[in-house]
């Protein structure tokens, strides 16, 4: 599996060298848009970026990328930047091969990355739930909660 988080980590390296001005392609012109704006800084705790930081992304930038990583040699740290989609694939394979199948904190090493479409979304490393899949999860917990009580209920009548 570590050799699916380096190719993610490669393939990001390469996506970012050819949209960098002055890459090895100067025709293309990377003026800064004015479509989005993202926080840009890195931090080695879960605090949040300097207002000052929240930055006009170059145009080719759709998105703002948080970039969530543990390992040996850098510790904890937290990257936020523009980034330029996909964030992740319709195909599930892709995702794991390429790292992008979640992140999982548990790991002594791991890589996550999330993205975010709106100014300034990438502002804290908190996670962002639709209103859906709290609906889902706490229905999901409330019918757990019945069953379980009704298994109690039912042992009591037992005994």
């Amino acid at each position: 599996m570590r050799i699916f988080d380096n190719v993610g980590r490669v393939f990001m390296m390469v996506l970012k060298f050819f949209i960098r001005p002055g890459s090895m392609f100067p025709f293309i012109q990377v003026s800064e848009g004015h479509n989005l704006s993202c926080y840009q800084c890195i931090k080695s705790s879960s605090e949040e970026c300097e207002p000052e930081r929240l930055l006009p992304c170059p145009t080719v930038a759709d998105r703002c990328v948080t970039h969530i990583s543990r390992n040996a040699d850098k510790g904890f740290q937290i990257k936020r930047e523009c980034g330029l989609g996909p964030c992740g694939f319709e195909d599930d394979m892709v995702n794991r091969g390429l790292g992008m199948d979640g992140c999982d904190r548990t790991k002594e090493d791991y890589f996550c990355v999330f993205c975010c479409k709106t100014d300034g979304c990438n502002r804290n490393s908190s996670f962002h739930f639709s209103g859906s899949v709290i609906l889902v999860v706490f229905l999901t917990l409330l019918s757990m909660s019945c069953s379980k009580k009704q298994e109690l209920a039912g042992d009591e009548i037992i005994d």
